[in-house]
């Protein structure tokens, strides 16, 4: 018998990175399982797609029937909210909440119809997956998460969704740690349980965790002590890597590699050029003298344009003070950036990735190992690098210091 893939459509809503105080689980294991979920099974011999004018609301009661009906449901369901449009954002993630709820009644209903191995399976990842989105707000759906993964985690013929499962609480405690008032330290007696909880559990998903360790204290380590302790956790790791996913050994060189360069930017001369929309060339050796806030980032990153608002407002602010902002695309449709660029009015140099690649000139989001994006750098008025990390409350301390303390 064919079953149907069940894929979350809504796993592209926030766009860029995600916002890590929210977290509940890992990227790098709900990355797992929205691929678990996508690669189920085809949908082909169906022909599952609702009809155009389905609305995803009215959808939203778990049918009588097989478990194959209920399972053909729910993707229609799923294909119609992806096709329904959306003013906000907010209101995007508030219509997802109902679907999730949705799937987590289909879910126990499927689970109480003696499904066979694989539509269990599929059910199971439904629940976790929809239990996992609602612990994000709701202390008791945590509790009910915690629950159902020690069950999981003992459970036979589920494939690595038993894995997922034994690594939920680690996970969990990782996220805590941006709470910490002593992070290093913290961190530290973190790190020596999850070696501990690796060398026991020898898997992919496991280990996993240690990459996700190391993205952690890239973002909440007092800057420039990040670096050192990034290299000290990697050697660490190194060894409990052998015989995992080539993947994951190429993630803890990567992020090990970055940390080293980075470490060594500051103190140097910071480094930028590239075309500007008006086709002219720019070098950031120009705006010596001002302090400067560098900004990777994109039209189609959602956190990104988050932060769009308060750029102009830190601009206003200090622009007569001696501050400017240069602007970095990494857009690839330059129509779209010019057009976004001149309805948003913004007042800074933009610089387009795609202009500077055509000119031939180098393309500085792989010189500085750019991943995600945003990502701010605050350079000062000498053109050296003063922080990799100049976001949010982070960037208001800097340029207050910079600007307001005498």
């Amino acid at each position: 018998m064919s079953i149907v893939r069940v894929n979350f459509p809504a796993d592209r809503i926030s766009g860029g990175y995600a916002n890590p105080f929210k977290k509940t689980m890992s990227r790098t294991i709900l990355a797992f399982l929205a691929f678990f979920l996508f690669q189920t099974v085809s949908l082909d011999a169906y022909g599952a797609e609702p009809a155009p004018e389905a609305n995803w609301e009215e959808m939203l009661n778990v049918p009588n029937g097989t478990v194959e009906e209920m399972l053909m449901h729910f993707q229609q369901t799923l294909i119609a909210f992806s096709n329904a449009e959306f003013q906000t954002r907010d209101e995007r993630i508030a219509a997802y909440e109902k679907v999730v709820r949705f799937s987590l009644e289909l879910a126990d209903k499927v689970i109480l119809k003696n499904p066979t191995d694989e539509e269990k399976q599929i059910a199971l990842g439904l629940k976790f997956r929809g239990l996992s989105f609602l612990a994000q707000k709701d202390p008791e759906k945590k509790k009910e998460l915690l629950e159902f993964a020690k069950t999981l985690s003992t459970m036979d013929n589920i494939g690595q969704l038993s894995e997922v499962a034994k690594s939920l609480p680690m996970d969990m405690e990782m996220g805590e740690l941006v709470k910490s008032k002593d992070f290093v330290n913290d961190a530290k007696a973190f790190r020596g349980k999850l070696i501990d909880f690796v060398q026991k559990n020898p898997s992919d998903i496991a280990a996993s965790l240690m990459i996700d360790f190391l993205e952690y204290v890239e973002m909440f380590a007092p800057e420039k002590e990040s670096y050192s302790m990034i290299q000290e956790s990697a050697n660490l790791f190194k060894p409990l890597l052998e015989n995992k996913e080539p993947r994951l050994t190429f993630a803890l060189e990567s992020i090990l590699e970055k940390a080293e360069f980075y470490g060594s930017l500051f103190g140097k001369e910071f480094k930028l050029e590239g075309l500007n929309l008006k086709g002219e060339k720019f070098d950031i050796q120009s705006l010596k003298g001002k302090v400067v806030l560098v900004d990777f980032w994109a039209t189609w990153c959602g956190p990104c344009l988050a932060e769009l608002p308060k750029m102009k407002e830190v601009y206003e602010k200090y622009k007569e003070k001696g501050f400017e902002i240069v602007g970095y695309s990494v857009d690839e449709d330059v129509d779209t950036l010019k057009e976004f660029v001149d309805n948003e009015k913004t007042p800074w140099i933009t610089l387009s990735k795609e202009m500077s690649a055509e000119a031939e000139m180098e393309d500085f989001s792989e010189t500085y190992h750019i991943t995600g994006i945003p990502t701010l750098f605050l350079i000062d008025r000498d053109g050296k690098l003063i922080s990799a990390r100049a976001y949010g409350e982070n960037r208001d301390r800097l340029l207050n210091e910079l600007f307001e303390t005498k």
